[in-house]
């Protein structure tokens, strides 16, 4: 389903959303539900250029306390701008409500239920009758990172999955402030709400560690109705600031695979 897509079935549901928590949030003081990490470079400007989905540019402005304020996606064709409206239990904005319980995400658009293990996020669950799913599997602190995506939830077939590698016989590879490219893909199980890319300690996706290496596979029906499957394997390359904040992440495959895989993600930091 497509970001534009997307907005258009939750736009009618927010309105109501909205109304509802600000209700909440006037009728009682409560303490925040959310802790902001401070004292870094925040994320100024994300560029994507993708084989697979094609052009994306967004610009982030922040208020005074640091909090998102406002985005400017543009896509190549048109530029959409989406506010941000923090309350001290939920995050609203056009991509949909992130509902907010001792730091974390808890619930999006009160009908995905989100999933955490020692702070990192592991499910992403529709919990209406269609239960797509989306998983993440973490290993050693974020030295390995999974997504699978699933069509009819627990009982549900695999449809895509994208690995991220730590060669270990390299040395390991750190940018300051944190990658942005994991809450990127995380942000998929969120309809790629930019939120997380800005606020990744909210998903539970904040890490420093770079990736040497990705895998992502694809799954489909074939004509006798079997379940196939095609892989592409690729290298990760990357450029820093003068102050070691990643500028540049380059994904490519280098197998031959004849699908072929590309994305280059451009990172500006204020």
């Amino acid at each position: 389903m497509t970001i534009m897509k997307t907005l258009k079935f939750i736009g009618i549901a927010i309105g109501t959303i909205l109304f509802c928590v600000n209700f909440s949030a006037c009728s009682k003081e409560v303490e925040p539900q959310y802790e902001l990490v401070t004292g870094e470079k925040k994320i100024t400007r994300l560029e994507i250029n993708s084989s697979d989905f094609g052009y994306s540019l967004w610009d982030f402005k922040y208020d005074n306390a640091g909090k998102l304020l406002k985005v400017i996606h543009n896509n190549g064709e048109y530029t959409q701008e989406h506010d941000y409206v923090w309350n001290n239990d939920a995050i609203i904005s056009p991509y949909g409500v992130a509902s907010l319980n001792d730091g974390l995400i808890r619930n999006y658009n009160s009908y995905y239920d989100v999933r955490y293990n020692d702070g990192r996020l592991v499910e992403i669950t529709d919990l209406t009758t269609s239960k797509y799913a989306y998983r993440f599997s973490w290993i050693s602190s974020g030295e390995f990172y999974s997504r699978g995506v699933y069509d009819g939830g627990t009982q549900g077939y695999l449809t895509e999955s994208f690995r991220f590698i730590y060669d270990s016989d390299m040395p390991t590879i750190k940018t300051n402030g944190f990658n942005p490219i994991i809450p990127y893909v995380l942000s998929s199980g969120f309809y790629e709400n930019p939120l997380c890319v800005a606020h990744p300690e909210l998903i539970g996706g904040r890490t420093d560690i770079l990736p040497t290496h990705f895998s992502k596979t694809y799954y489909w029906f074939d004509e006798n109705d079997r379940n196939v499957s095609e892989t592409i394997n690729g290298i990760c390359n990357y450029k820093f600031d003068g102050e070691g904040y990643i500028t540049e992440c380059n994904m490519c495959s280098d197998d031959g695979n004849e699908f072929g895989f590309e994305e280059k993600y451009t990172i500006v930091w204020n």
